[in-house]
């Protein structure tokens, strides 16, 4: 039996992805202090190594525009208790071109007198495996630039949202 203690984690009740927004609501732990302004932050996760032809020739392009490109967020989190709610509009979350898709972590983070708390936000008491068993739909958004977003579930039970670009 492999046994470890994982870092603390904000605890997701309730994830709705509809009408063009993420809605998060979920639960402190109670170690962290509640009294703090919280915000929801999306870290760009690395991209997975290109299968096709067409993503190895844009990936150099790829890589150099995710270096200087500006993540959405950080978004507000109201907080009462140990209870938190946050939304990410949907519209937020376009790529810029050449990116064709994106996975974001999703973090919960303060910043008090010098001191920083990161939780990352996920699902872990009740049905395992998540990522197998809860599927969100996707949102469309038309524009100048069509793409579709949508929250899920990663192996470990802790939410990314994924992007991609349509056509």
């Amino acid at each position: 039996m492999k046994t470890g203690t994982r870092p603390p984690h904000a605890e997701l009740d309730e994830v709705w992805a509809r009408d063009e927004e993420i809605r998060l609501i979920g639960s402190l732990p109670p170690s962290v202090p509640a009294d703090r302004l919280w915000r929801v932050r999306l870290t760009l996760r690395a991209p997975g190594r290109p299968v096709s032809v067409r993503g190895r020739v844009l990936r150099p392009f790829q890589s150099m525009r995710r270096a200087f490109w500006r993540g959405p967020g950080p978004f507000i989190a109201t907080v009462s208790g140990t209870r938190f709610e946050a939304t990410v509009p949907v519209e937020l979350l376009t790529l810029p071109i050449p990116i064709l898709a994106a996975c974001w972590d999703v973090h919960l983070v303060s910043e008090d007198e010098g001191e920083s708390l990161e939780l990352r936000l996920g699902r872990h008491c009740g049905v395992p495996p998540k990522a197998q068993s809860i599927t969100f739909p996707w949102q469309r958004v038309e524009g100048w630039q069509r793409f579709k977003a949508r929250p899920c579930y990663r192996a470990d039970n802790d939410l990314s949202v994924e992007s991609r670009r349509t056509r």
